[in-house]
């Protein structure tokens, strides 16, 4: 076949895949057998392909169902990547290799050389995990939705937007697709509004966060069930006491804008008799003194919080009883590792509503706790079910109550902070400690080469957040991690966290000032969204805001030539 045939052939194939893609669906059985059914795409008004499968459709017996989509297919070697919700990307460059990572957000996306797409998924959009599949050289992107493990009837229809770019679109817009989709139903709001009539999200979006860690028992022991017998030690990191000392010193290094967050205050510190928070751990203080350092911290200007989690109960608890514990297919309590509480299951969230938190959360308040209230877990784990008859309830259930959780907190408090970016409650959390774990997990698989700002585009300037558990301990890492957790805040726009014992504080006081002033020349854009991000050479990415801002960062040993302008290595500038 001549060349221009062949090109001509190739072109119309191209143009034909992108006007009418399709997709089919695998459905496993488990006696083994797979069916496999080609399912028509709608075309709608915004642009997308929608699949959309009823809920009356899927099979009972089925165990899973991939859905395979044109476009989301390439051959290694080709141009281009994929990316999954975490913002970790891969080339492809592999063979074979499998990732399927945590569903931070209900999207997908891929480039290729014959166009770029991206996909959000709309309905039973709690019940799927993202798979990247290479296989003797050839990449496949699904999301596998769990039928079997869903353990309920399908509650609502499978539904999956697809929307396709040209080739040279990329996850800035893949991930502005879905800011846009977001905020148009009205699933959450700009920070810009949401401060005028909010005075502690306004306050929050301009201070540094200071997470105190007060106390914790020492299980390496593992002690499944604890007793007041056989509970492990308690070791203090840092006393009420402590916290109004540093207040005054932070105050006098001109460090005025900080939220206070207490951890570890709970009886026997951090997860230590859960569900059961009060009495306040004498050994930080007690009830008194913890009154009289939110008193003075806010008598300083400051925001005053603390820590709950409600994901984690324990058995010495004077709360416990497995009633509220959610339970598996099988009636059995959910169980889950072995935590300084000793084993620690799964409350239902619906229970643990309808219990604890107005009688917690009203505490609480009276001790005078407020501002951006931290529940811990809730936007770090996928919406947790419960089959008790007594309480059932669906994933979807489980984000509705962990919703109705953070609207209490905002009800209480005057705002929601929780430990990641799960944004099955985007639209109640104010502020995620970070937003993937990717630098933990990267030996997890070989298909992945490196991470973008996928969360941050969709949601900085929404949702206030801090990108990496690196970026989060940089203040107190040793020299190398800190300073690429200072560059990592830079580049993704973060938020800075401090989060450690009064010991760590005092030896890393000069890079705690140092951060905050740093930060207080950027925290306005805070306010902006994402609007673009790049590599500009290796090692050196520029960061593009709403207002027109840019940041430029270079992790590398050598100054980068920007414009007009040089960027010292391991450093970055903002451009206003």
């Amino acid at each position: 076949m001549k060349p221009l045939l062949k090109f001509l052939i190739f072109c119309m194939g191209a143009s034909f895949l992108q006007a009418a893609p399709n997709a089919v669906i695998s459905t496993s059985f488990g006696d083994g057998s797979v069916k496999t059914s080609s399912v028509k795409l709608e075309k709608r008004a915004d642009g997308a392909y929608r699949l959309r499968l009823p809920a009356a459709d899927i099979p009972a017996n089925a165990v899973n169902m991939d859905v395979h989509y044109s476009l989301a297919r390439a051959q290694k070697g080709e141009a281009g990547y994929w990316i999954t919700p975490d913002g970790c990307r891969g080339s492809f460059s592999q063979d074979n290799g499998v990732y399927n990572p945590r569903p931070v957000m209900p999207i997908f996306g891929m480039q290729t050389p014959r166009g770029t797409f991206v996909a959000i998924v709309k309905g039973l959009k709690y019940e799927y995990i993202t798979f990247v599949l290479a296989k003797n050289g050839v990449y496949k992107m699904f999301p596998r939705f769990q039928i079997k493990e869903m353990y309920f009837a399908p509650y609502e229809d499978i539904i999956i937007d697809f929307y396709n770019f040209p080739p040279s679109a990329t996850y800035v817009d893949m991930a502005k697709k879905y800011r846009q989709y977001q905020l148009e139903r009205g699933e959450v709001k700009p920070l810009k509004e949401r401060v005028k009539t909010n005075k502690h999200l306004a306050y929050a979006a301009r201070s540094m966060f200071l997470k105190l860690s007060m106390a914790g028992k020492d299980n390496r022991a593992l002690i499944e069930h604890q007793t007041p017998a056989n509970e492990p030690p308690l070791h203090v990191l840092c006393t009420f006491d402590d916290s109004i000392e540093l207040m005054k010193k932070l105050k006098a290094a001109s460090i005025d804008n900080v939220q206070i967050c207490y951890t570890g205050w709970i009886l026997k510190g951090h997860d230590g008799r859960a569900l059961q928070f009060f009495p306040v751990e004498e050994a930080v203080g007690g009830e008194a003194k913890m009154r009289q350092a939110v008193a003075l911290g806010k008598s300083l200007g400051y925001q005053m919080t603390c820590h709950v989690a409600y994901t984690g109960a324990f058995t010495i608890s004077n709360r416990w009883d497995d009633e509220y514990i959610a339970k598996l297919p099988d009636g059995s309590l959910w169980s889950k590792s072995i935590w300084a509480g000793g084993r620690s299951y799964q409350p239902c969230m619906k229970r643990v509503l309808e219990l604890f938190v107005d009688e917690d959360y009203a505490h609480l308040r009276d001790i005078g706790i407020e501002g951006i209230f931290h529940l811990d877990v809730n936007s770090a784990i996928r919406p947790p079910f419960c089959c008790d008859p007594r309480h059932p309830q669906t994933r979807q259930q489980g984000a509705d109550a962990m919703n109705a959780m953070h609207e209490k907190s905002r009800e209480y408090f005057g705002g929601q902070g929780s430990e990641a970016g799960f944004d099955h409650v985007a639209r109640t959390l104010d502020f995620a400690l970070y937003t993937s774990v990717f630098y933990k997990y990267r030996p997890r698989s070989k298909l992945v080469e490196d991470c973008v700002p996928l969360w941050q585009v969709a949601y900085h300037g929404i949702i206030l957040s801090n990108p990496f558990l690196t970026s989060m301990y940089h203040l107190i890492a040793k020299e190398p991690d800190y300073l690429k957790g200072r560059l990592q805040l830079a580049e993704y726009g973060g938020r800075p966290v401090v989060y450690t014992g009064i010991k760590n504080i005092e030896r890393n006081f000069a890079r705690i000032k140092k951060c905050y002033e740093e930060f207080e020349r950027y925290a306005h854009l805070q306010l902006e969204f994402i609007d673009g991000h790049k590599k500009l050479a290796e090692g050196v990415f520029e960061t593009t805001y709403s207002n027109g801002a840019r940041t430029v960062v270079n992790y590398t040993s050598a100054p980068f030539k920007y414009r007009d302008t040089e960027i010292p290595s391991r450093d970055y500038k903002i451009f206003e």
